[in-house]
């Protein structure tokens, strides 16, 4: 983990840590997954999680669960696995715009109160504008990946710098909306059991995992 980064990446992982402690009503405990008996593949996932996420052991567990199961598809390859962490936060941040969407239209068609509208207003904008800036760095990742084989160098500087400016962006917008929930209130609590806290808090922790793979990824020396 590059140094420089420490401190943004610890940030956005104590906070993801507290948004998944205050959802913990619905949430599904994450169990740390062992890996005995586990091939190179497997290993190399964990090896990774574990070394990007050495201060946060929360955090390395959810990495190594998110992507363990496609080890044998990353093979070892950090580009495919950068990729694959971008491409799961674009799929799941589709998923949960659309929730959040189709749970403003019933809202509004059941005359809500007005704070829930808000909300739902708010995280429909947040997370469609995450999605829209995610969407760029997996198009990069995608062509970048037809060209590197495993630890070769063909990411430059300046394409890093453009993804991690995207990324950072996107983890803010769904920042936004996670932090403006009070789970103590009633009315917020139904919102966010309806539309799946453990899906929601998987995109922030997808999206910042993306983040910080991108940051560590070799890059061409110019």
């Amino acid at each position: 983990m590059k140094t420089t980064n420490s401190t943004i990446m610890n940030t956005h992982c104590m906070l993801f840590t507290s948004l998944l402690l205050l959802f913990s009503t619905f949430l599904l405990q994450l169990q740390p997954i062992s890996a005995t008996n586990s091939d190179e593949n497997t290993e190399f996932i964990g090896t990774i999680c574990n070394t990007t996420y050495t201060d946060v052991p929360e955090f390395s567990d959810f990495c190594f669960s998110a992507f363990s199961g496609y080890a044998k598809s990353v093979n070892k390859n950090p580009f495919k696995l950068t990729k694959l962490a971008i491409s799961m936060s674009f799929s799941k941040a589709k998923n949960v715009t659309k929730l959040f969407f189709n749970q403003l239209s019933l809202s509004r068609q059941h005359d809500q109160d007005q704070r829930a509208i808000t909300l739902l207003e708010r995280c429909s904008d947040s997370f469609n504008k995450a999605l829209h800036l995610i969407r760029d760095p997996l198009g990069e990742m995608s062509q970048i990946e037809k060209l590197a084989t495993n630890n070769n160098e063909t990411l430059t500087l300046e394409m890093q710098s453009a993804m991690l400016k995207l990324l950072t962006g996107a983890i803010e917008f769904e920042e936004k909306c996670m932090s403006s929930f009070n789970l103590d209130d009633d009315d917020d609590e139904r919102i966010i059991r309806n539309i799946g806290a453990k899906q929601v808090d998987d995109v922030y922790g997808l999206t910042i995992i993306a983040h910080d793979f991108v940051h560590d990824i070799n890059v061409k020396k110019e």
